[in-house]
């Protein structure tokens, strides 16, 4: 493949929806999963409120303050408060943000692990997409011939697999080393 992605979640949470199959088609921003955001939306809503009412309480004692009537200290506590809860709440919002995996490129799915019912865990993969609008092969080159190849060379490739189809690329990559034990370089062509 082009290329080769592993979409994953950014929290934990019991999977409620995988709604793509292995094979399917998907397109950048396509739904890939979800997972039960009910904890967290309600952490939210707590710490929300935390932060609603230590802004009422920090506006207050700031009038105080201003009035002269309050010392600095004590509007300087007020205000670090709402600044700490409001940073919960918006910390925690971001959870609400990340109940969904989206597809980040257009590719097929070409591995699911998850199902509805898993758990799911920030870094565990759930679906692989893989991109082959265009391809790539992967050639063996002996030691005897790997100084005769550069990048950017026009090469053609037979497919065996494919009828014997033929393939014109574009040698872009090649190995400074030989792959451990063998004489054998690797190229790789677009």
């Amino acid at each position: 493949a082009n290329s080769l992605v592993t979409a994953s979640f950014q929290v934990s949470g019991t999977i409620v929806n995988v709604p793509v199959e292995m094979g399917s088609y998907v397109r950048k921003g396509t739904l890939l999963a979800t997972v039960d955001g009910t904890v967290y939306q309600n952490q939210y809503k707590a710490q929300k409120a935390q932060a609603d009412l230590a802004k009422e309480n920090y506006q207050r004692i700031l009038k105080v303050f201003e009035k002269g009537s309050i010392a600095e200290i004590k509007m300087l506590d007020a205000k670090s408060k709402y600044e700490q809860a409001d940073a919960v709440a918006k910390a925690t919002y971001q959870n609400l943000v990340h109940l969904n995996v989206y597809a980040p490129i257009d590719g097929y799915i070409s591995n699911k692990m998850v199902q509805a019912g898993d758990l799911a865990a920030p870094g565990k993969p759930v679906v692989q997409i893989q991109d082959i609008s265009k391809v790539k092969a992967v050639i063996p080159i002996p030691d005897d011939e790997i100084n005769t190849i550069k990048e950017g060379d026009t090469t053609t490739i037979k497919v065996p697999a494919l009828n014997q189809a033929t393939y014109t690329g574009t040698v872009n990559e090649i190995a400074i080393a030989a792959n451990q034990g063998t004489p054998i370089y690797t190229a790789k062509v677009s």
